[in-house]
């Protein structure tokens, strides 16, 4: 399987939630982030996320945060439009609204893995 096709999206998702889980957004509540392909599965996996917060596992992992993970992505996040699928598009805006979307655009190409590098 392409890890270009998953891995972006689920790394870049890690990354803004990490941002979130270890109070960065907290402490710099102007700092703003944009993240790609329309917030990677941030969106998707909302209920989870908030879930862990609130049902004290985050606590248990070390996690501290006076608001709930979904009130900083909303608050402190972009995302951009690129989307292949409408009903995609339809749960971001539904979960971020349309005010945090900027524009984004995407080149398709054929991706091959060499030995440690990627062409095209």
């Amino acid at each position: 399987m392409p890890t270009s096709l998953y891995g972006f999206i689920l790394d870049t998702t890690m990354a803004v939630s990490g941002l979130i889980f270890s109070g960065v957004f907290e402490r710099f509540p102007g700092l703003k982030v944009i993240h790609a392909h329309l917030g990677g599965v941030f969106p998707y996996m909302v209920g989870r996320i908030n879930g862990i917060f609130t049902d004290g596992i985050a606590i248990e992992w070390g996690y501290s945060l006076p608001k709930p993970p979904s009130v900083y992505y909303q608050e402190q996040v972009y995302v951009d439009c690129v989307s292949f699928h409408i009903p995609a598009l339809h749960c971001a805006i539904e979960f971020l609204g349309s005010i945090t979307f900027c524009w984004g655009q995407i080149t398709l190409t054929r991706w091959r893995s060499g030995a440690g590098d990627t062409e095209r």
